[in-house]
């Protein structure tokens, strides 16, 4: 038992070192000048992009960087009861059999600012975005 313990132990220990071991320098210095003061609680790297996970004011958070450091956008995750009644009555009546997965509060660097809502509706992905009164909604994304 005590090996299994210190072999779990040893794996999350090299895991966590390599984790900060190679997080580039140029994204966590972009993440350090938007954000200053702001603990990084995980980071992930997908196709030429960098996903850092913090928590602000309460919130959890996800600034994206592109392998220049180049802020993309941050979205914050915010409650299905936080969307309007006009992006609630939107998912019900169009996606009756739908189930959000979540919502966030999108801010890109181009000034844009708009809710995006994942849901899962029959075995697909179906991705909303609305600005933040429910209005000007599209369907960014309907597949599998």
């Amino acid at each position: 038992m005590k090996n299994i313990i210190l072999f779990a132990f040893l794996i999350l220990s090299v895991t966590l070192y390599a984790q900060n071991e190679f997080f580039p320098q140029k994204i966590e210095s972009a993440f350090k000048s938007k954000y200053p003061n702001t603990k990084i609680d995980n980071w992930y790297g997908e196709n030429d992009l960098f996903f850092v996970e913090f928590y602000l004011n309460g919130s959890f958070c996800t600034a994206v960087f592109d392998n220049e450091g180049l802020w993309k956008e941050t979205s914050e995750v915010i409650s299905e009861l936080d969307l309007t009644s006009v992006l609630q009555e939107y998912v019900s009546n169009n996606f009756p059999y739908g189930i959000i997965s979540y919502c966030e509060k999108v801010e890109t660097n181009s000034s844009e600012s708009f809710i995006r809502i994942n849901i899962e509706n029959n075995n697909k992905t179906v991705v909303l975005k609305s600005d933040y009164e429910g209005k000007n909604i599209e369907i960014l994304k309907n597949e599998k």
